[in-house]
């Protein structure tokens, strides 16, 4: 295996900027939705990459939802791709049509190919993949604990891991069936003659058509490249598709697809920072702009079809607005959202502590369970991981977040020294338990359920979550509790309002 030196990052990186050509983003869309990535496919094919299986894989017959009902997969047939995870448009319009996605799944946790280790579902439910690679966004950290800090490590960690059906001792075969899929592809299978031919065809890009045409920059002659030089290719054409999955933007930028990025527009907002302006400074100003605003102008209802409803923002939503940027409205309530969801994506991309990981455990293992648990030091944690699902035979079953990674990972690590502890709060192991990403919640009823073990699926039962735990935070019942979460006062008139505001972020997303 060739060693990544810094040259080569570097040379990747280059590669990996956001002015990719649109046949690149195309490339990687089509090695995002290939099986042949899959273990399943590598076990069934005999050394032949254009061999089309007989059968899929048994755990993509079905679409496993939120509420436990599983309906026909738009899968069934085919072997895991990334597609068969962070899904779009594959089951809207179907006869059960559970609707559609931003990149993600239906399901709590979704499943995966059982192995020896007997897993049959992943531990986490699948985060959204719109907007991560916005100019906006704060950083690059993917998963919900920041187990990967750029494209280059999600891509491959993801193409090489156990949703894929490999096992953590598998990845340099994973990695060398990447490479004989690309070197050996002649176009014939997983949508080639729609993409351009053969990988090695579009990536030398000679003798095709100019829509499938590489920029110089791009190209690679797979002939001539070692294993580095074609697994840099695959990652750089998937980064370029992650990166090219957004909101809905005008010509100047500014998202405009949601109720209330049009609110902002007709009243004289821009939905985007200035330049040079942090999202922080951005989020202030605009919670000011809603607060001075004596005259707003609606906007009136309109009809979603990729949701199948209505949306609008009038007086609730502006009230529910008020709500999250702990502005004094009529129900006197002060939802502190703005501190962790910091527009324009409504995230700050950062880790905090709600208390979804402690209410699950306790569901299961009784209440103060989570908070009574035996969890290592930094001396004695060693190789011990807990990003596990809570299992009613197992109390040692339970998932940590980012404490997984903080010392583990110096991307990460350096990160929350910097940007999440404080001169108020030391950062030391015990600091980081349960603390999860925080998601964008722009058009959030694409993306349900919500958390990351999925717990609801319902907008206002997830704000109660923060009632709850609020109160929990306040009482000294809640380990590790986020200090933000003891400035919330909700009742349920905020709740309502909260719920409705929400929903005005959603957009007609296809």
């Amino acid at each position: 295996m060739k060693i990544i030196t810094k040259k080569s990052i570097i040379a990747f990186m280059l590669l990996n900027s956001v002015f990719a050509s649109d046949a690149l983003i195309s490339l990687g869309e089509r090695l995002f939705n290939d099986g042949r990535f899959s273990r399943y496919f590598w076990q069934h094919s005999n050394g032949n990459v254009n061999l089309e299986l007989n059968n899929g894989e048994k755990h993509l017959e079905k679409l496993l939802l939120a509420n436990g009902l599983e309906v026909d997969s738009p899968f069934k047939g085919t072997t895991q791709s990334c597609a068969s995870c962070h899904m779009v448009d594959q089951a809207f319009g179907s006869i059960n049509d559970p609707g559609m996605r931003t990149y993600t799944d239906f399901s709590t946790r979704i499943k995966i190919p059982k192995r020896s280790d007997n897993k049959t579902h992943a531990a986490r439910n699948t985060p959204s993949l719109v907007g991560i690679g916005s100019a906006y966004n704060r950083n690059r950290f993917s998963h919900w604990d920041g187990e990967f800090h750029d494209h280059f490590q999600t891509v491959l960690g993801n193409m090489t891991g156990r949703n894929m059906g490999w096992l953590s001792h598998e990845k340099e075969i994973a990695r060398n069936n990447i490479i004989k899929v690309i070197r050996e592809d002649d176009g014939s299978v997983q949508s080639g003659d729609e993409f351009g031919g053969s990988y090695k065809e579009v990536l030398l890009s000679k003798n095709v058509e100019a829509e499938f045409r590489l920029d110089p920059s791009e190209r690679v002659d797979i002939s001539k490249a070692d294993d580095q030089q074609v697994i840099n290719a695959v990652i750089n054409a998937v980064s370029a598709y992650m990166n090219d999955l957004d909101f809905e933007k005008d010509e100047i930028g500014q998202y405009i697809g949601s109720p209330f990025d049009k609110f902002l527009i007709k009243n004289g907002f821009s939905t985007i920072p200035k330049k040079d302006e942090s999202n922080e400074k951005f989020t202030e100003r605009l919670k000011n702009f809603l607060s001075g605003l004596n005259q707003p102008q609606f906007i009136e209802k309109k009809h979603f079809p990729t949701h199948h409803k209505d949306f609008s923002f009038g007086k609730v939503e502006l009230e529910g607005a008020k709500v999250f940027f702990n502005i004094e409205n009529s129900t006197r309530n002060q939802g502190s959202c703005f501190k962790c969801h910091q527009a324009p994506l409504y995230t700050d991309n950062s880790f905090h502590n709600i208390g979804t990981s402690q209410m699950e455990y306790d569901m299961i293992h009784g209440e103060g369970s989570f908070k009574k648990l035996s969890i290592p030091t930094l001396d004695s944690r060693k190789n011990k991981f807990y990003n596990n699902a809570p299992e009613e035979n197992n109390s040692q079953s339970f998932d940590l977040g980012v404490w997984n990674f903080y010392k583990r990972n110096k991307k990460v690590t350096d990160f929350i020294d910097t940007k999440v502890c404080t001169k108020n709060m030391k950062c030391d192991l015990s600091q980081m338990v349960a603390r999860f990403k925080t998601p964008s919640l722009r058009d959030l009823s694409h993306s349900a359920p919500y958390f990351h073990n999925g717990l609801f699926d319902d907008l206002e039962d997830s704000i109660s979550v923060y009632m709850f735990m609020s109160r929990k935070a306040k009482m000294g019942e809640m380990r590790n509790a986020d200090p933000i979460l003891k400035e919330m006062r909700l009742n349920m008139m905020g709740v309502r309002a909260l719920t409705s505001f929400l929903k005005s972020l959603n957009e007609n997303y296809e």
